[in-house]
């Protein structure tokens, strides 16, 4: 009868064993499936921050030239004026100034607003997930995780899964 009991429970253990081992593979390919969409990510979002890195320097390239261009087409300049030193520039020139300095810091104004709102979006989101991630870090924490883990378990469940004081926390 020993020897039963005794073979019964190596049998116990073995299936345990098992259990565990089975559900550690299942936890690596997840993981595993993780890393891969993760790297697809990071590959799209290399991707997409070399095309605004194209689009940043193509503005700066362009941008300028296209000012000039547009500043001096102004009707606020003639430049058909067959004097020498004639007055090319309109005495209104100042208009031009008094409506673009104004709605320059305007749109920089509202950039900055909506800046601030997202960061502090950002800045919710990571704490939350880092809540969310969060491991135990001392023992006080483990036994709070293990005794969470117990509670949805049941006393007997856990103490019959075999499983070590300090269990996969």
């Amino acid at each position: 009868m020993s020897a039963q009991i005794s073979a019964l429970k190596e049998r116990v253990q073995s299936h345990i064993h098992l259990t565990f081992s089975l559900i550690a593979q299942d936890e690596n390919r997840l993981s595993r499936s993780v890393v891969e969409k993760s790297t697809m990510i990071a590959l799209a979002s290399k991707r997409d921050s070399a095309a605004m890195k194209t689009i940043a320097l193509l503005n700066i390239v362009f941008l300028p030239p296209v000012f000039v261009a547009t500043f001096f087409s102004l009707p606020m300049f003639d430049w058909r004026s067959d004097e020498l030193h004639a007055v090319v520039v309109s005495r209104y020139f100042w208009i031009y100034w008094a409506v673009a300095a104004p709605l320059t810091a305007f749109v920089l104004l509202i950039w900055r607003i909506w800046w601030t709102v997202e960061e502090k979006r950002y800045q919710a989101e990571l704490l939350e997930a880092k809540q969310d991630l969060k491991m135990p870090t001392n023992y006080t924490e483990q036994e709070e995780a293990i005794a969470r883990a117990r509670a949805k378990l049941g006393h007997r469940e856990w103490a019959n899964l075999g499983v070590p004081f300090w269990g996969s926390f």
